[in-house]
């Protein structure tokens, strides 16, 4: 059975360790590229959810007509604007999208859907079919259930992730692509403590005894479309 982990209560509480993580993630800039190539993003609007600190929102939104980016965390937000992010920047919920029906072509989001409690992830869908336009399309980036992160987390196999599991098998997603991409921090002792504070003491313990810095880490695109 795998340790308890600690992302919501970092994510509400200790938003420089998500700014810290979110620095770690994909050094070659692998994902958000083949996002924006499967995505089809030129000349749409795009929306994404749970932007979190605009770790790709950025990139994405000069590839959009207009972008629009959304996070229930203030403190999030302000580290995203604080980095150039989109400036279509909203707080809100994806549960609770303060948008018009049918207006935007795409509906992005990375490492959200997933880990939402069920009855939240059935309402973000519900959300996001309701703003897509006919023939629209929503796409997530969400971990593999495989590769060195994983099994450092105790969490590698396709039961380990639930909520991706849920995604693909009752709410209509299919993989997309596959991506092999890094988890790379400044240091050991950063690789700990982020990833210490994060997954838990049983993972911080695993690195004092064997200090590292970078882990692969494989994640999944993950496409539905909105229908004709």
């Amino acid at each position: 059975m795998p340790a308890p982990e600690h992302w919501p209560s970092v994510y509400r509480d200790r938003p420089e360790i998500f700014a810290a993580f979110a620095r770690a993630e994909d050094p070659q800039g692998r994902i958000v590229a083949r996002l924006a190539e499967l995505a089809n993003l030129e000349g749409t609007t795009a929306l994404e959810l749970g932007c979190g600190t605009g770790r790709y929102t950025t990139e994405l939104a000069q590839r959009c007509a207009r972008y629009l980016a959304t996070d229930p965390s203030p403190a999030l937000l302000e580290l995203a604007k604080r980095d150039g992010a989109a400036p279509w920047l909203l707080r809100t919920r994806a549960e609770r999208l303060p948008l018009k029906d049918h207006c935007v072509d795409r509906v992005l989001a990375t490492w959200v859907l997933a880990y939402l409690r069920p009855g939240d992830r059935a309402a973000a869908l519900a959300e996001a079919a309701r703003v897509l336009r006919p023939g629209g399309s929503m796409w997530l980036v969400e971990n593999h259930w495989d590769g060195e992160f994983q099994e450092l987390r105790d969490r590698a196999g396709y039961g380990a992730e639930p909520g991706v599991k849920a995604l693909i098998e009752a709410g209509g997603f299919r993989v997309a692509a596959r991506i092999e991409s890094e988890l790379r921090f400044d240091s050991n002792e950063e690789a700990a403590a982020i990833l210490g504070a994060l997954c838990g003491e049983t993972v911080a313990e695993k690195l004092r005894r064997a200090p590292r810095r970078s882990f692969g880490h494989e994640v999944v695109i993950l496409q539905r479309a909105a229908g004709p």
